[in-house]
Parts: structure tokens; C-alpha cells; sequence
């Protein structure tokens, strides 16, 4: 909600907050990201468990398995970077759409990349993050609405997280709707995971 301030200046309702400044709501959305960033990189473990290089599958089939073999010798800081260096450049890097096919362990453990990546992304190229990019990658880890997907992930995926870690990934996929208020579909389908699934 806008309301009439100083001379040239814009004031907005912000949870509760009330004349903020464009400029301080800006500040304040950087602020938030950090801290849902700070979070994950906290409560997650950066070690990678041991059962990840004894898992004779770790992709989706083993005629793809050469394409997952990379995640066997890196730890979740390797897929931040990797996300984070090749960003708006999909011919280079992790492919998004074949994490979701990671096995359950394996989504677990390197989960805190994909976001932590993403949140590099939006802190390091303001005013204009590739949100397009970074939506891929949304889309890579979230399960399929279709073929019962969310019951499916809350069954096999879901369970592998603490009550922590979940409320911190929830934390963090609300902060990141909070930028696609440009893109209203793209908001509704990141607040409809979050909602359906991580809640």
C-alpha cells in the first residue's frame, strides 16, 4: 500500500512496518534473504554422508547414471557455486531439471546448494537478478503436481528433513517469492509449494 510522504518520496506498508521508503523495503528484502541464507548454511550439514558414495543409483536410471556421477565427489558448496557462477548461461553447469531425479539422499544433502545459489544470485546482481534462472532451478527441485508428485515427495524426499531444516527451506522459498512480484504466476506457484509441501 502506497501513501503520499515527503516531496517525491513514496512510503509503503511493509509487515506491519509502516512509512517505509521504497529504498528501506529494498534494504529490508536484502536483509530477509540473508538471513534465510544465513540459515540454511547453518543448520544444514556441509559434509557430505557417507551413504552417498555407496548408493549404487544416484540419478534417475543407471543408463543415465553418468550424468549424476558428479555430485559423488563434491559437497553441497560445489552446486552453490556452480549455480552461482553460471548464471543466465544454461549450457554451462548443473543441469535443474535433472536434480529433482537425484536420489533421496543425495536431494537431501546438496538441497542447501540449489538455494544458497539462488540467493547469491539475487544479493549479487542487483537491481536485476535473473529470476528466470533462478526459477529453473525452483522448478528443478520441486516436485510435479501431477501423478500424486507432492504426496510422493512428502513421502520419500520430505521425511529426510528435520523439522528445522524444513521450516528453514519454507523460510527461504517465501523470501524468495517476495522478489517475483513482477511475475504473479511465478509467486503463485513458488507460494503453492510452499504451501502444499514445505508447510
Amino acid at each position: 500500500m502506497v501513501r503520499e510522504s515527503a516531496p517525491g518520496m513514496q512510503c509503503f506498508t511493509l509487515k506491519g512496518a509502516v512509512g517505509l521508503t521504497s529504498r528501506q523495503r529494498y534494504n529490508q528484502k536484502v536483509m530477509e534473504l540473508s538471513e534465510a541464507v544465513r540459515k540454511i548454511e547453518t543448520i544444514f550439514q556441509s559434509r557430505p554422508p557417507k551413504k552417498l558414495k555407496t548408493i549404487s543409483v544416484i540419478g534417475c536410471c543407471s543408463y543415465h547414471a553418468a550424468d549424476f556421477e558428479w555430485y559423488r565427489d563434491h559437497e553441497w558448496k560445489d552446486v552453490r557455486n556452480e549455480i552461482s557462477e553460471n548464471v543466465g548461461d544454461r549450457s554451462k553447469g548443473l543441469d535443474p531439471f535433472q536434480f529433482g531425479s537425484l536420489h533421496r539422499v543425495a536431494f537431501h544433502y546438496f538441497l542447501p546448494g540449489v538455494l544458497t545459489g539462488i540467493g547469491d544470485i539475487i544479493k549479487h546482481q542487483q537491481p536485476s537478478p535473473d529470476l528466470d534462472f533462478c526459477m529453473d532451478w525452483f522448478t528443478g527441485v520441486s516436485p510435479l503436481k501431477q501423478d500424486q508428485g507432492w504426496e510422493r515427495f512428502r513421502r520419500e524426499q520430505l521425511r529426510l528433513f528435520t523439522e528445522e531444516e524444513r521450516s528453514a527451506v519454507k523460510n527461504f522459498w517465501e523470501t524468495f517469492a517476495s522478489y517475483l512480484q513482477d511475475s504473479p504466476k511465478d509467486k503463485e506457484e513458488v507460494e503453492e509449494i510452499v504451501r502444499e509441501v514445505w508447510s
